[in-house]
C-alpha cells in the first residue's frame, strides 16, 4: 500500500514539473524515506562527480531513517566508487564502522583523509590508542598464562615459603584460556564410596573485553548403580560441556548446552546460581576494593552452593594463611569456612594471584539431601589439583 502511494506521488510532483533533488527533499520532510530514497537514486544518476556522490550520501542518510542500514552502506560505498577523490564519503563511512565496531575499516577510511579532515585524524589517533590498549592486554593475558604453564611442576612437592608480601589478585582468569584439573571425592556418608575425574574449564573470548564464555565439562568414569540416587542424578549429566556466558557485570546471561543435552537430570540452568556465585566471589569479594591481599587479612563474602538441585546460599569468612609454592607454582594459600542452611564446609585454596586459578584446593563439605522417606546426611571430602594450561 506505501509503494502504490509513493508512486502516486511521484506523478504527482513529475506532474507539477519539480526536480529529483526538490522531490527527495520534500518526501524527506514528510517522512517517505522510501521516496526520497529513489528520488536520489535518480537525481545521482542524472549528475556527475561531486554532486553524484553527495546525493548517494543523501540516499544512505534517508535509508538509516527508514531503518536500512545495510542498503545505507551500500550506498555509502557507491558515493566513494563513484567519486574516490572526495573527502566526505570517506568519512561517513569512518563514523558508521567506527559505531558498528568495524575499527580496522574505519581506520582505514579515517587514514586516507586525516591529512586533510582533522575530525578523521582525531578518530583516527583514538582508534589506535584503543587498538594498543587491547593489544597490550592480550600480549599481558597471554604472558601470564604461560608464565603459569610453564612454572606447572606435578612433580613438585608442596612447601611453605617465609614471605609475607601483599598481592594483587586477578578479578577474573585470563582468557582464552583452558585448565584442566584433576578431581578425587571421597563421601564417608550415607554410603562410603569414591569418585575421581578429570574436570575441564574453558574461559573463551576476548581478554579485552569484560564479557566472555565459561564452560565447563567433567570427564566422568562409568558411574556405579550401587550409588545413591541423588549423587549419580547430580553428575550424570555434567559429561556434557555446559556453556554459560558471562556479561561485562559478571552475570551469567545464558546458560546452555555447548552442544545438545537432555532436559532432565542435573542441567546447565541448574547449575548456573553456582557457576554465578564462583565468579561473584571471584570479581567482587576474594580480591576485595583494591585487590590486594597479604598473608593475615581476613574478609567476608557470599557464595552459592547447589545442594539436591536446589541454589543454597552461603555465607563465607576467608583467611589468607600465607605463602606456598603448590605444584612449582608461588601461590597464595586462603583458608575459608562457609555456612548456609543446611549446608557448611571447610575449604583451602591455593590461589595463583594475577590469574586468579586455583592451582590446588581441598574441601570438607557436610549438607542434608531430603529424599521421600526420610534425609541423608552428606560428608564428603572433594580434592583438586590444576595439571594443565593451555592458551591460544
Amino acid at each position: 500500500m506505501r509503494h502504490l502511494l509513493s508512486v502516486a506521488a511521484l506523478l504527482f510532483l513529475s506532474a507539477c514539473g519539480q526536480t529529483y533533488l526538490e522531490q527527495a527533499t520534500e518526501a524527506r520532510g514528510s517522512g517517505d524515506y522510501t521516496l526520497a530514497a529513489d528520488m536520489y537514486t535518480r537525481a545521482a544518476a542524472q549528475a556527475g562527480c561531486p554532486q553524484r556522490s553527495q546525493y548517494l550520501m543523501l540516499r544512505a542518510e534517508v535509508q538509516e531513517l527508514d531503518g536500512v542500514g545495510a542498503s545505507a552502506m551500500e550506498s555509502i560505498n557507491k558515493a566513494i566508487s563513484n567519486c574516490p577523490e572526495l573527502v566526505e564519503p570517506y568519512w561517513m563511512r569512518a563514523q558508521r564502522t567506527a559505531e558498528a565496531g568495524d575499527r580496522e575499516q574505519a581506520m582505514a577510511d579515517a587514514a586516507m583523509i586525516q591529512s586533510v579532515h582533522p575530525e578523521a585524524a582525531a578518530l583516527y589517533a583514538e582508534l589506535a590508542m584503543e587498538a594498543e590498549v587491547e593489544r597490550q592486554v592480550r600480549e599481558r593475558s597471554q604472558s601470564l598464562i604461560t608464565t603459569l604453564s610453564d612454572a606447572l611442576d606435578l612433580e613438585a612437592e608442596d612447601r611453605k615459603l617465609p614471605d609475607k608480601d601483599p598481592a594483587t589478585l586477578a578479578r577474573q582468569v585470563p582468557f582464552p584460556v583452558t585448565l584442566r584439573f584433576q578431581v578425587r571425592q571421597a563421601v564417608d556418608k550415607p554410603k562410603r564410596f569414591q569418585m575421581e575425574w578429570e574436570e575441564m574449564r574453558s574461559y573463551r573470548g576476548d581478554p579485552a573485553e569484560k564479557s566472555y564464555v565459561f564452560v565447563r565439562e567433567l570427564d566422568l568414569p562409568p558411574l556405579d548403580r550401587g550409588l545413591p540416587l541423588y549423587y549419580r542424578l547430580s553428575l550424570s549429566n555434567q559429561r556434557l560441556a555446559m556453556r554459560f556466558v558471562v556479561s561485562d557485570r559478571g552475570e551469567v546471561v545464558d546458560a546452555t548446552w555447548l552442544r545438545e543435552g537432555p532436559d532432565r537430570g542435573m542441567r546447565p540452568q541448574m547449575l548456573r546460581p553456582e557457576i554465578e556465585g564462583m565468579l561473584k566471589r571471584r570479581r567482587l569479594f576474594d580480591p576485595g576494593e583494591d585487590g590486594v591481599r597479604a598473608p593475615g587479612q581476613t574478609w567476608r563474602g557470599e557464595d552459592v552452593r547447589i545442594v539436591d538441585g536446589r541454589p543454597v546460599l552461603v555465607e563465607f569468612e576467608s583467611t589468607a594463611i600465607g605463602w606456598a609454592e603448590t605444584l612449582g607454582v608461588r601461590t597464595l594459600h586462603v583458608r575459608s569456612n562457609l555456612r548456609g542452611e543446611g549446608y557448611s564446609s571447610e575449604e583451602e585454596t591455593w590461589l595463583h594471584p594475577s590469574t586468579a586459578v586455583p592451582v590446588r584446593w581441598d574441601r570438607q563439605a557436610r549438607y542434608s539431601v531430603e529424599n521421600t522417606r526420610s534425609e541423608d546426611a552428606w560428608v564428603e571430602h572433594v580434592q583438586g589439583a590444576l595439571i594443565s594450561v593451555s592458551g591460544e
